[in-house]
């Protein structure tokens, strides 16, 4: 953990303890930038928000949160003297038990425990400040899809932005599977979040229009003359729909239309979308013909690298050794949720690494669910469950069709060497060699 994370870390903790809140991604950003000696206007430039903002609004806001909570003035010029006091005044070990949250779901927005892709973050809010833009969020589940998209929106708000938030998975399963029933759902929440009346019945024409365009012209007659501002329109889990590929395809295709429309449309200019999608469904899914390949900005999360590990560790007050931290990265491939809890079962319940490390591929492990649920998507293919077992086996990697490579990746389960295919972590390998050796033999 470097200095800057040390008394960041240090700030977070202070005035958690003072207002029981965390510091927000720009508060983050802005304390690194003055650590980094950076002047209010370089370090607006650098995280693309305007100077008054910054200098005007965040900063000073900060300086009072950090005064309160250190008891003593804090501003921009000593910034660094008050942090590197109060990090060495700071016990070595403080009770997280109160605020050690399970990980599971998105990290919260003011969470101490979430680790910043300051790349991927940066570019995501260079691009949804520009009209008509798409970003498509793709990966495997755990990997951080909706903890993006919500300090992507939080960027949004900041610019101003008007934000609307729709997680497929809140959608029945009658709705789902149902086009014209899914669709009018789907309007219908966002005109609630708008705070506009229900009017369906008076724009939807069952006669002569089609499901599709009478959903989109219902965001164009009604819905988007009445916002003021630009939208960000973040449409999360979009997964739960490709199982029925029906209504999967024409809604991905009136997607794909309303981000065609925006480069010639001034209404439908204001609409930028962010779409967010579970790598692992590509199995049941044609991606051959899928209506958003290669369409708007696409967005792959890494796994975590032995840094960010380790940064995660600190937060979460653990005293475990350099090479017990790389054990673990290596072990589950630097996964964001297989670490986040391998570090809570740490601080939480007192398991040392080498106990989570020996029984992680077994049933007492802590990732025996995780397993179990990959191997239940994996086996819905015979070709690919053979493929798998064949590379687990091997010490050196084999090679694969790129339709296998593909929907092995999308899973979450190989990285590739070159041509050769290999599993992404140990994890993966020994598990899987054992459990699809036995399924081979029954």
């Amino acid at each position: 953990m470097s200095q800057h994370e040390q008394l960041i870390d240090a700030a977070t903790k202070a005035i958690f303890k003072c207002d029981n809140e965390y510091l927000r991604t720009i508060e983050v950003d802005v304390l690194e930038a003055c650590l980094a000696g950076l002047t209010y206007e370089e370090m607006a430039e650098k995280l693309d928000y305007s100077n008054r903002y910054i200098a005007g609004d965040i900063a000073p806001a900060l300086w009072a949160k950090l005064t309160r909570a250190l008891d003593e003035k804090v501003s921009k010029s000593n910034l660094r003297v008050a942090l590197e006091r109060l990090h060495q005044r700071q016990p070595s070990q403080e009770k997280r038990a109160s605020y050690c949250p399970y990980p599971e779901g998105p990290v919260p927005l003011k969470s101490s425990f979430y680790i910043h892709r300051s790349e991927i973050e940066h570019r995501c809010s260079q691009i949804i400040t520009n009209p008509g833009t798409l970003i498509r969020i793709k990966a495997a589940k755990g990997m951080g899809k909706t903890s993006l998209v919500n300090r992507i929106l939080k960027t949004a708000e900041a610019h101003p932005l008007q934000t609307l938030y729709l997680d497929f998975r809140w959608a029945s399963q009658a709705s789902i599977n149902d086009l014209e029933r899914f669709l009018r759902w789907f309007c219908f929440q966002m005109g609630r979040q708008l705070g506009l009346d229900n009017q369906l019945d008076d724009y939807w024409d069952t006669e002569l229009l089609t499901s599709i365009d009478n959903c989109s012209q219902y965001f164009e007659d009604y819905l988007l003359p009445n916002i003021e501002a630009s939208l960000v329109l973040a449409l999360d889990s979009v997964e739960q729909i490709f199982p029925y590929p029906e209504v999967a395809g024409d809604v991905l295709r009136m997607l794909r239309s309303w981000h065609e429309k925006s480069k010639s449309s001034a209404t439908w200019e204001k609409v930028r979308l962010v779409i967010t999608h579970a790598t692992e469904d590509y199995v049941s899914l044609d991606i051959n013909h899928s209506p958003l390949t290669n369409v708007g900005e696409p967005i792959t999360l890494s796994p975590f690298t032995v840094e960010q590990v380790q940064a995660l560790a600190a937060r979460y007050e653990l005293q475990w050794q350099q090479s017990e931290v790389e054990r673990l990265q290596n072990r589950v491939g630097g996964h964001p949720y297989l670490i986040h809890l391998a570090l809570y079962k740490g601080a939480v319940e007192g398991k040392s690494c080498q106990e989570i490390l020996e029984t992680s591929d077994q049933e007492i492990g802590i990732y025996f669910n995780h397993l179990l649920r990959l191997r239940e998507e994996l086996i819905q293919s015979k070709d690919l469950t053979a493929a798998y077992l064949a590379i687990a086996n091997s010490p050196t990697g084999i090679e694969l069709n790129s339709l296998q490579i593909y929907h092995l990746q999308s899973l979450g389960l190989v990285k590739l060497k070159g041509n050769l295919v290999l599993p992404s972590c140990s994890l993966y390998q020994q598990y899987f060699q054992r459990e699809l050796s036995r399924d081979a033999i029954a």
